[in-house]
């Protein structure tokens, strides 16, 4: 019986040991699956900021890239100004430019020239746009050279003026 008490002493012995050893692992467990948890979180939080800046990266670079090229537009880039001046009378007729509305920037013209009539009986109109820096109709140009002439005689009397003023002869 002693036999038998101490073999099932021993054997409780070992399962209380078994069962520490188990609860130990499954607290283990329990412990990395948390922390697995957490540190794909993070990554997810990681990618998701990633994305964000990639993306922040290219609206960026693209900014950059408009400013630069409109840098290298104002350094060096030639210019292309297109002035139209008023149609002669020999000319009326021929072809008819069609300029930018004022709302618009006032970058592109359109010559329209009539040809006529096909041999289908169609009328055939033929269309040519033009893209500039800036384009100048024949109106404001002349408003222009107005308003310039007008500041040019009104120094230049005024000059005449002082002139006189200052020479008693």
């Amino acid at each position: 019986m002693t036999e038998q008490s101490s073999s099932g002493l021993t054997q409780e012995a070992t399962t209380r040991a078994l069962r520490s050893k188990l609860e130990n692992l499954e607290t283990m467990t329990f412990n990395r699956d948390a922390r697995i948890k957490e540190l794909e979180e993070m990554l997810n939080e990681a990618v998701t900021s990633r994305d964000e800046i990639q993306e922040k990266l290219r609206a960026e670079e693209t900014i950059r890239r408009k400013l630069h090229n409109q840098i290298q537009e104002l350094k060096g880039n030639i210019r292309v100004f297109c002035r139209v001046r008023p149609t002669l009378t020999h000319e009326s007729g021929e072809a008819e430019i069609k300029f930018p509305d004022s709302s618009a920037e006032g970058r592109e013209i359109e010559c329209i020239e009539d040809k006529g009539e096909s041999s289908l009986g169609k009328e055939i109109i033929k269309n040519y746009p033009f893209q500039f820096d800036k384009v100048t109709s024949p109106h404001l140009i002349t408003l222009v050279n107005l308003r310039c002439s007008l500041r040019q005689q009104s120094t230049t009397s005024s000059l005449k003026k002082s002139r006189n003023s200052y020479n008693p002869h």
